[in-house]
């Protein structure tokens, strides 16, 4: 069942060149989270304001459950939405106790059925007891907690936040997003966020939508779209990568790093350019037939090095690789290393012109 689906969706604001989003279309299975990731201006906030209400489309439709939200005839007021929206700065009433900020929203009920509500979902979020505190009497991450139940007591169809971990620091955010993940599957509630970090994407989400200038460049599992990008741009947000054009000649595979064996044999074209990671390149012996490099620089990570390696043959300028290396690796720096690249783990981008 789709809980959130978006056609050919629209918006421009006056004076702007171009679009915020440009024909936007999507789809968000119920009790499924989906991650709108983009640098800043990508047009991911706005795309989620418009389906909160807070904007008018210029072109397009919003459907949450069966219900048209928003198209050429119709808008929905935001508050007739049944959607649950947590801010960036989570907007919690410091004046207000923790059970009123968190009953806020629920109208048309008995006293005794808002606290049954409110106790149900704080304990969903593991704050119960703590329903007669001021949100300065909790710490940050709590204080979010308390912004979702908010948002999770009406049992609205949509769950949207925005940017919901970018305020914590790095040990907390952690914490939290695991938090946030574990509750969202409890309530099995549809979710969407917004996030300009990848890692929140890869964790927290069963779909991201990568955007870029108001467009989506690709939809898929993190998986997928870790694993296999549908263009270079798409690659490079994720992390770093590295490109080769291979040229095929009567000797053999020829790149900008060497000489290559062990082609897959479904890669038919003569020239190829191809991308791949740096954890799809291994270090071996020089006696195990790997190409040859000097390494420029290694790059401490925690758990492993991030090497950056000088490759090429006379016909060719020297060509920067990376490689995922064991954090105690011996290389240093003007070392010559050796690697084997798994091609069967490249994707083929285009085509090359060589």
């Amino acid at each position: 069942m789709k809980a959130l689906q978006i056609e050919h969706l629209s918006k421009t604001y006056f004076k702007r060149d171009g679009p915020v989003v440009s024909d936007i279309s999507l789809q968000v299975e119920a009790g499924k989270t989906l991650a709108l990731l983009g640098e800043s201006g990508s047009g991911k906030t706005t795309l989620l304001r418009l389906i909160a209400g807070l904007e008018h489309p210029d072109k397009g439709a919003i459907l949450i459950g069966n219900q048209v939200v928003a198209d050429t005839r119709t808008f929905v007021k935001p508050e007739n939405r049944k959607v649950g929206l947590v801010f960036q700065n989570l907007a919690l009433f410091p004046h207000l106790s923790i059970f009123d900020n968190v009953s806020f929203g629920l109208r048309g009920i008995s006293r005794q059925e808002k606290a049954a509500k409110v106790e149900e979902v704080l304990t969903l979020v593991n704050l119960c007891g703590m329903e007669n505190r001021f949100p300065h009497q909790l710490s940050g991450g709590q204080q979010q907690r308390v912004a979702l139940a908010r948002a999770l007591a009406p049992k609205p169809e949509v769950i949207l936040l925005d940017e919901p971990f970018s305020n914590l620091d790095s040990v907390l955010k952690n914490q939290v997003r695991e938090e946030i993940k574990k509750i969202l599957k409890q309530a099995s509630a549809t979710t969407i966020f917004v996030t300009h970090d990848t890692t929140d994407a890869l964790l927290a989400a069963d779909k991201i939508a990568l955007m870029h200038h108001g467009r989506i460049l690709q939809t898929g599992n993190p998986v997928e779209i870790y694993t296999n990008p549908s263009d270079e741009n798409v690659a490079r947000f994720f992390g770093k990568i590295n490109t080769l054009h291979l040229h095929k000649t009567e000797s053999g595979w020829h790149s900008e790093a060497g000489e290559h064996l062990n082609l897959p044999d479904k890669w038919t074209e003569d020239q190829l350019k191809i991308i791949f990671r740096p954890e799809n390149v291994n270090l071996v012996k020089q006696s195990e037939c790997g190409l040859a490099a000097r390494l420029v620089a290694s790059d401490y990570m925690g758990d492993h090095c991030l090497l950056t390696v000088s490759a090429g043959t006379p016909k060719f300028q020297p060509h920067l690789l990376f490689i995922k290396a064991p954090a105690n690796h011996n290389y240093r720096a003007g070392n010559l290393v050796f690697f084997q690249i798994d091609f069967h783990k490249a994707k083929i981008i285009l085509p090359s012109s060589g």
